[in-house]
């Protein structure tokens, strides 16, 4: 998927590739379901809202909030939901940390050379009490993203 920087938080162009066993659930989406939701075929969005037009801003906070609060018990918000990512990736692959900080980038982020995420500054062994083991993700659960 490419994405121009009009279409962005950062205003900068963002390139991801999808993991394959997502591919075929997107394109049943775009071809199936998209075509049925009301006023759809009246825009170029993804995600169509309730009244025909494309899912923007808040309603897409809303949607995102919403089914955290139902599968955990609390809502995350995309915000928290891009912090939690990047400190995934930093821990589970600390090579890939360049993901993280275009997770993390908005209008008013220096440009991605001058970004410097530093993990071991902010987590310190033992810092992060678990009540119970967390499985790392496998190699492939992490999707392919490069910034243009």
């Amino acid at each position: 998927m490419v994405f121009d920087g009009s279409e962005t938080k950062s205003g900068r162009p963002f390139e991801i590739t999808v993991p394959e066993r997502l591919t075929s659930l997107l394109e049943r989406y775009v071809r199936e379901v998209h075509p049925r939701i009301a006023g759809a075929h009246r825009h170029d969005g993804l995600w169509a809202g309730r009244h025909g037009g494309p899912l923007v801003g808040a309603q897409i906070y809303g949607v995102i909030t919403a089914r955290t609060r139902e599968a955990f018990g609390q809502p995350i918000s995309p915000h928290l939901f891009r912090h939690c990512a990047a400190t995934t990736i930093a821990i589970v692959q600390p090579g890939r940390i360049g993901v993280a900080r275009d997770l993390l980038a908005t209008p008013r982020s220096p440009p991605p050379m001058a970004t410097t995420i530093r993990p071991a500054q902010s987590m310190r062994a033992g810092s992060m009490p678990m009540s119970s083991p967390v499985s790392a993700p496998e190699q492939g659960d992490l999707p392919n993203m490069a910034a243009n």
